[in-house]
């Protein structure tokens, strides 16, 4: 399975190695912000392997 679509800019920043490096995080953020993306990589996962399954 490919990648999801992000949502929000937050969420492109925190993957990415140029604004990881100049934008400043706080403690926690980037977790929650990655907790946040692969819940639902693996929610549409699980419906695309539902899906399959009919």
């Amino acid at each position: 399975m490919t990648r999801i679509p992000t949502i929000s800019g937050d969420e492109r920043d925190a993957f990415t190695r140029v604004s990881r490096r100049l934008l400043y995080w706080r403690p926690g953020e980037l977790r929650r912000i990655k907790r946040g993306y692969w819940k639902r990589f693996r929610k549409a996962g699980k419906a695309l392997e539902m899906a399959g399954d009919r």
